[in-house]
């Protein structure tokens, strides 16, 4: 290499020897990152409200549906998330909108591929 070349490559990468004491080398593993403790069934119970699950997991609350586009094909349809309580005794029916049926349970699109009655969702035991 000729002189002029060599003051064109990059040195900013040092060497280990040029290193200064202070810096850590890639030899040793950084663990700057802590992982937290494991609960276990008895640090659960002891655990205070701000360290909780923020959805709250009540035996009483009826389970949720969230319907959302799926975006990986150009010709999706296009719609903002849809959000339902599915509580029990309650059927909510998927289907393709009409001008002639109106319910309150029933989540409809503007689509010639989704069918008039295309699915239905109920729960049983709170499942």
């Amino acid at each position: 290499m000729t002189p002029t070349a060599a003051s064109n490559v990059n040195t900013s990468a040092t060497s280990p020897q040029q290193r200064p004491a202070a810096a850590p080398t890639t030899a040793q593993p950084i663990s700057i990152l802590r992982q937290p403790p494991a609960i276990t069934t008895s640090d659960s119970m002891n655990q205070s409200p701000a360290n909780e699950a923020t959805v709250p997991q009540s035996p009483s609350a009826p389970p949720h549906l969230r319907i959302v586009p799926h975006f990986d094909s150009p010709r999706s349809l296009h719609f903002e998330p849809i959000e339902r309580d599915v509580p029990e005794e309650t059927t909510i029916k998927i289907g393709r909108f009409t001008d002639r049926v109106f319910m309150a349970n029933r989540i409809t699109f503007k689509s010639k591929v989704v069918s008039r009655g295309h699915a239905e969702i109920w729960t049983e035991g709170g499942k």
